[in-house]
């Protein structure tokens, strides 16, 4: 049982540092500045992006928090997959890197898995 409360540390861990990056990409495309010189964060489409990222993690705190039905954690973790390869995609065809939309991933994705891969210990 002991693995099952650090797996849950973790998730938690990963979902808030994916809500920091979204957060701070939230609020650097809405007031237009740019992250840092090498980089680009400031996309047109950006605030909505970030938006949706931020509502994902939160909904992800809520789902692996209350969530009871296997279904809608792997709906959840699902829909961040396809959000990932959606933004990869973009990135790769605008030719832009983001880190901290790279951490938002990272983090996102690895959340998703352990959340799936935590289902198999409940019942």
């Amino acid at each position: 049982m002991g693995t099952m409360k650090g797996v849950r540390y973790l998730i938690y861990v990963l979902l808030a540092v994916g809500l920091a990056s979204s957060l701070y990409l939230v609020n650097i495309n809405m007031n237009q500045t740019i992250c840092l010189p090498d980089e680009t964060c400031v996309h047109e489409n950006g605030f909505l992006f970030a938006s949706l990222g931020t509502a994902w993690f939160v909904a992800g705190f809520i789902i692996n928090a209350f969530a009871r039905q296997k279904l809608v954690v792997i709906a959840w973790a699902i829909s961040g997959f396809l959000g990932i390869a959606f933004f990869w995609s973009l990135m790769v065809a605008e030719n832009y890197f983001c880190r901290y939309c790279f951490t938002a991933h990272l983090s996102g994705g690895s959340a998703g898995i352990l959340s799936i891969w935590s289902l198999r210990f409940n019942s």
